[in-house]
């Protein structure tokens, strides 16, 4: 016989395996605990079914469809949240029935999943193309297993799309190609808002010509029929705020405090609102703050320390503000975490990074966060996943300040 101590349990395994194994694991286990229990929604599946199939893309198409047949009617009642341009994107799918819209918009967002993860393995240029395409095939294969990427494509939302022309937007943003790396991040922003979290690494890197572009094409995509446009946007953003959707797949900060008010741990927060704009503040400060470093240290008469390692903490860091401080935040939106997860995956930058007892402890807390959050969401008695999110949220600024901690002779705001 042979014994296993911990310190051999994780010995010789890479950041990255250390990383898939947690995520596979804990998502694998809670979703085989989901079906064990026997545990449903309305029909048996890991995913709350609402008929008719598609009932968000319907809305959507509905919503946009109006814009062009009547304006008058359309801008006297807010009837949608989202950004005024995003109706116009959807023009094309108003020519088709919600019916066959649905199914395309359904096919488009398997085909960007497939896209957004071959787009960031392949900035690793030490596998082989071969070796690349099988880890794709594979990740993708488990992916459309998972719950939140199920619940995106039976609602009909676009997040999937959201999130692949975030991963374009970093891609080009890599290579220098800034205006085409805002114009893809204001068309991700002009379809849902909250992708405006991701602009802050514009401003960490100096990139005043990003910053520019970004600013410049919100605003034309803001006024593009004019003020009512405008005022159209702007009222949606404050109905959002002022009447968020309160349930247990809501993941926003807001609604995780309310969550808390109305449960037997209503003695932590008995005036939930205050402390939930509070935490909100303060994760704003931390973005602000580990701008200020970026920006700091971008200085080219300053050397920047591991500058690789502290953009994956900055970009996964802002990614999780993305679910954790908008007041509305359902689980399709889980689907855009599993872009830094992959770029951390295929770096060996945090490996080379973290010491070992560091690697193991944060590769594992940060696998396990996020397996839960691409599990069925009522497998643990239905607790929120806001919980994982601020675990990320930790995790994720912790390696973005410690990089700076450390000396590097790198000096541009860049991944290899």
């Amino acid at each position: 016989m042979f014994k296993l101590s911990k310190s051999h349990l994780f010995r010789g395994l890479s950041l990255s395996e250390i990383l898939c194994g947690s995520f596979l694991l804990t998502t694998t286990y809670l979703t085989f605990l989901y079906h064990f229990r026997g545990l449903t929604f309305t029909d048996g599946v890991s995913v709350p079914i609402i008929n008719p199939i598609g009932i968000d893309f319907r809305a959507v198409h509905e919503w946009s469809q109006s814009l062009f047949k009547n304006p008058t009617n359309f801008f006297s009642a807010q009837t949608n949240v989202y950004p005024i341009f995003s109706a116009i994107l959807f023009w094309p799918f108003t020519l088709l029935s919600p019916f066959l819209g649905y199914r395309i918009a359904v096919v488009l967002s398997i085909v960007s999943l497939f896209l957004t993860v071959s787009v960031l393995f392949i900035q690793d240029r030490s596998r082989s193309l071969k070796a690349n395409l099988t880890w794709i095939f594979l990740v993708c294969v488990f992916l459309f297993q998972t719950y939140p990427v199920l619940f995106c494509l039976e609602r009909g939302n676009l997040d999937i799309i959201i999130g692949f022309l975030m991963a374009l937007s970093i891609r080009y943003y890599l290579r220098d190609r800034y205006g085409l790396s805002a114009l893809l991040l204001m068309l991700a922003t002009q379809i849902k808002v909250y992708p405006i979290m991701f602009s802050f690494l514009f401003l960490a890197g100096r990139k005043w010509k990003a910053v520019a572009y970004y600013g410049l094409f919100n605003v034309l995509a803001l006024f593009v029929v004019g003020v009512n446009g405008f005022n159209y946007t702007v009222a949606g953003i404050v109905l959002v705020k002022n009447q968020p959707y309160l349930w247990e797949g809501n993941h926003s900060i807001f609604s995780f405090f309310h969550f808390l008010n109305s449960s037997r741990f209503n003695w932590i927060t008995p005036n939930f609102l205050p402390l939930s704009q509070a935490i909100v503040v303060l994760y704003l400060l931390g973005v602000l703050y580990l701008t200020a470093l970026g920006y700091w240290n971008s200085n080219a008469k300053r050397i920047i320390p591991n500058i690789q390692v502290f953009f994956l903490g900055l970009v996964g860091y802002s990614f999780t503000l993305m679910s954790l401080v908008p007041n509305l935040s359902h689980d399709y939106r889980l689907v855009v975490q599993i872009i830094p997860f992959i770029m951390l995956c295929s770096s060996c930058h945090c490996h080379e990074f973290l010491k070992s007892a560091e690697r193991q402890s944060w590769g594992v807390v940060v696998g396990v966060s996020l397996g839960y959050l691409f599990a069925p969401r009522v497998t643990l008695n239905h607790v929120p996943k806001t919980p994982a999110l601020i675990v990320l949220s930790i995790a994720y600024f912790w390696l973005a300040a410690r990089a700076m901690k450390q000396p590097s002779t790198l000096n541009t705001l860049a991944v290899s």
